[in-house]
């Protein structure tokens, strides 16, 4: 009767301190007190969606597609696209053979194995499964074969049908991610793009999804075999894996780690279409591997981003870094992008195109915060005598700077270009608030007296390698 009388969002906090430890047992126990704790816990219960096993997405779809209420309180949704790929401690020379004697039973030695256990889903269960899909009007015989991976536990298949199946869905993270060749993720995300797209009410619209992370899937750096010389590569995120999820109206914030070129796919090159523009404001890729002309293709997609962030890693006889090419792939961005971020590691850069500066940033008429390292604003030493191109700072900087971070380089940011900075200041960049340099090519006479004046001029300064 005393917990009846509590507001529900001091119920809320009464619930999420009983649950500190994060289990779903302690929520589970709370939901069982009485109705008015069920009906706080049970939505905290499902809050979030993590694919722990090759079991949990044929179990959590049976759950949602016999309580389709449960399916309104997911918000986050983790998973992990090559389901059953072995982990790294998980094998020794012993079980590496046995693995690898499996997959030449199965005759698919060689090939990555996706299927997920649905040993507990019944017929009822692959009955309801068809149902939905005639409600997503599939034609009959995209069911026939759609259920037939089901049945045989194809991750994309029952992947892209519980995703679907989840209408309040705002994150998504997807680790290992691999294209669906046989368009079972695409035909799902495309018919949401379409409904949203309409305006028409659905209960397969996506329409709360913000938030897309996608990963290649990433060796540990201590891997170094897996016994017998044999040797787990790093696999790549293409343009063909993220297209689906952009296409996405409601989508604002998209995530890529380890994005390569689309020629480094078995079946070849996905070409860019010219004619979609993403209505994506954040775009994040990480630990990438772009050809340069593949990156000024896709960034031309995005009209108004409004946070730009680049990570670039290569080794040699791979795609160069090239400064010029992203200052020319972000141009038409120049009214919109707020946050530009690009950092590099790369072995032989240069070897077939000299790398030079990104060009002036003055044109970008709302960058507010720029991170860099100092060789993409400066240029590179010249081969021959190790001269620096001739550049002033407060020349390609944007009026509307509010934070400015150059990180290590072998192109120094000297001491002039600071006081430079410093005296145009009140006139030039009126909101600059923190300047950061993390390396300087040449000592400072007086590093505490510089801080000083920049603080005099509400800026902080910090200085450091």
């Amino acid at each position: 009767m005393f917990l009846e009388g509590l507001t529900n969002s001091l119920l809320i906090e009464i619930v999420k301190y009983a649950g500190l430890d994060g289990s779903i047992s302690t929520l589970r126990s709370l939901a069982g007190v009485n109705k008015t704790l069920n009906c706080i816990a049970t939505p905290m219960m499902y809050l979030e969606f993590d694919e722990v096993s090759r079991t949990s997405v044929p179990k959590f779809l049976r759950t949602v597609l016999a309580k389709p209420q449960i399916a309104t309180y997911v918000r986050i949704y983790t998973g992990y696209g090559i389901s059953n790929r072995p982990s790294p401690e998980k094998l020794n020379p012993i079980t590496m053979l046995q693995y690898l004697n499996q997959m030449e039973q199965a005759g698919i030695f060689g090939e990555e194995v996706e299927v997920l256990d649905v040993s507990d889903l019944e017929d009822a269960d692959f009955a309801a499964c068809r149902e939905t899909l005639k409600m997503i009007e599939v034609n009959p015989e995209r069911i026939e074969n759609w259920m037939s991976r089901i049945r045989d536990g194809n991750w994309h298949a029952l992947t892209s049908l519980l995703l679907l199946l989840l209408p309040k869905l705002e994150d998504i993270e997807i680790i290992g991610y691999r294209y669906d060749e046989e368009g079972d993720i695409q035909y799902a995300l495309g018919k949401s793009a379409r409904l949203q797209d309409s305006g028409i009410p659905s209960r397969f619209l996506l329409g709360h999804l913000t938030n897309v992370s996608l990963a290649a899937f990433m060796p540990p750096d201590d891997d170094e075999s897996y016994g017998f010389g044999l040797k787990q590569e790093r696999d790549y995120i293409y343009f063909a894996d993220v297209m689906p999820f952009l296409m996405l109206p409601s989508v604002e914030t998209v995530i890529i780690s380890g994005l390569s070129s689309d020629e480094g796919r078995s079946n070849g090159a996905t070409l860019l279409p010219n004619d979609i523009n993403f209505g994506t404001k954040c775009l994040e890729i990480n630990n990438a591997c772009l050809d340069m002309w593949w990156l000024v293709s896709f960034l031309g997609l995005f009209t108004s981003l409004r946070r730009f962030s680049y990570n670039h890693v290569a080794m040699e006889q791979e795609p160069d870094f090239l400064p010029q090419e992203i200052g020319s792939a972000i141009a038409h961005l120049r009214p919109c992008l707020e946050e530009l971020e690009i950092s590099y590691v790369c072995e032989g850069n240069g070897e077939y195109t000299t790398p030079t500066e990104i060009g002036t940033l003055a044109g970008f008429e709302m960058l507010k915060s720029i991170d860099v390292e100092g060789n993409i604003l400066f240029g590179y030493p010249d081969p021959e005598d190790g001269s620096m191109p001739i550049l002033r700072l407060c020349d390609i900087l944007p009026r509307a700077l509010e934070s400015l971070v150059i990180t290590p380089s072998d192109s120094p940011c000297h001491e002039k270009h600071l006081r430079e900075l410093l005296r145009v200041k009140e006139e030039r960049f009126p909101e600059l608030k923190r300047v950061e340099m993390k390396w300087l090519g040449s000592s400072l006479n007086d590093p505490k007296g510089l801080k000083r004046e920049f603080k005099a001029k509400g800026v902080t300064l910090l200085l450091g390698r």
